[in-house]
């Protein structure tokens, strides 16, 4: 894994925030960091979403093969 992703209790505006990256990694190459919020994929909004819909996004992503585009926001 280049991040891992999970719901902080206690922060209900958004539902997924990045809680590890691996150094050296394609995400932390990107510029990804513990603490963002994943606030949007191909620019629909994740507010209102739960944790599983994004992780399910990233992993239909994937098993697709087609393009993902995050938008993340430092808290």
């Amino acid at each position: 894994y280049y991040l891992e992703i999970d719901h902080v209790e206690g922060h209900n505006t958004w539902p997924a925030e990045i809680t590890a990256v691996v150094e050296n990694g394609q995400a932390a190459n990107a510029g990804v960091m513990v603490g963002m919020y994943v606030i949007a994929m191909n620019d629909v909004t994740t507010q209102g979403r739960t944790l599983d819909d994004v992780v399910q996004g990233v992993i239909s992503a994937k098993t697709e093969q087609t393009p993902l585009t995050m938008k993340l926001q430092l808290n």
